[in-house]
């Protein structure tokens, strides 16, 4: 922090020196575009086998088969849960998960919440909650083309990941949010961000970014959905070290849902995931 001292007759002024703290804190954007290299290099385990608890307040969720697919389906009645845990096995090599209840078993391409890797979190930027699951997955998201202009006022770190589309800095507004802490506790530095344009294409709103190795710790997207059931709010998803790898930990989706002109309720989801273990084969434990 700095400060100054003047005098009124000669406007003489003295400045406190920076902090070494100061010193060393790079722009928002450079930190940004080193968090993302370090979430693109990181390794993505063949299998990962993980215990997860969910609950929800003001409605219900289930978890289900759509069309060969594993969803979330948020509702009421009978069939959906206010709270229920699930033994989940995900499968890099073909995106696929499956998951089982003391009463059921699923198995199918997953939906990208149930997805533990950086690709899950990957896939939501570039295709929404319920967008597209790629037949397969490596270890760095393969890139789209690079854009052909960057928006006015874009960083100009751009062209260091500026072939990501969906998180590239050239499409985002960043600035400090300041000091900040992982969800295990860890000290973090906090990025706000807002997209240039298209917002639904580019959802990524902040980011915590852990001091211990400059990886995204947490990262919220803004959410919005028309149709039938509209749905407009935020959702979370957090990330800590398992072993040499880095996976989601869990998570929260708190939103406003309106189905069918009813009024709209605040819907809060939670899961946290845990015994996550990382197998070179799907019967391991």
């Amino acid at each position: 922090m700095r400060f100054a001292v003047c005098a009124l007759a000669g406007m003489l002024c003295l400045a406190a020196p920076a902090t070494a703290a100061d010193e060393n804190r790079v722009s928002p954007e450079a930190a940004y575009v080193a968090a993302v290299a370090a979430m693109r290099a990181l390794d993505i385990p063949p299998y990962v086998t993980f215990h997860s608890a969910w609950t929800i307040t003001g409605a219900g969720f289930t978890i289900e088969h759509d069309d060969k697919r594993v969803v979330l389906a948020i509702g009421m009645g009978r069939a959906f849960h206010e709270s229920q845990n699930y033994d989940l096995t995900f499968t890099s090599a073909d995106a696929t998960i499956t998951v089982t209840t003391p009463t059921e078993h699923l198995a199918g391409t997953g939906s990208h919440l149930l997805d533990p890797t950086w690709i899950g979190a990957y896939d939501i930027l570039r295709y929404g909650l319920h967008g597209e699951t790629p037949v397969a997955v490596a270890a760095t998201p393969a890139p789209a083309p690079e854009p052909s202009s960057e928006p006015s006022g874009a960083p100009t770190e751009a062209p260091v990941i500026a072939s990501v589309v969906a998180i590239a800095p050239a499409f985002y507004a960043v600035s400090d949010g300041g000091t900040g802490a992982c969800p295990n506790g860890d000290p973090g530095r906090v990025l706000s961000l807002r997209a240039f344009r298209d917002p639904q294409a580019h959802p990524l709103t902040e980011v915590t970014i852990d001091a211990n190795n400059d990886r995204f710790c947490s990262m919220r997207f803004n959410l919005k959905e028309a149709g039938l059931a509209s749905v407009t709010g935020d959702y979370e998803i957090h990330f800590a070290q398992v072993g040499t790898y880095w996976l989601v930990s869990g998570g929260f989706a708190d939103v406003s849902a309106r189905v069918m002109g009813i009024a709209a309720r605040r819907v809060l989801l939670r899961w946290e995931n845990s015994a996550i273990a990382t197998p070179p084969e799907p019967s391991a434990t």
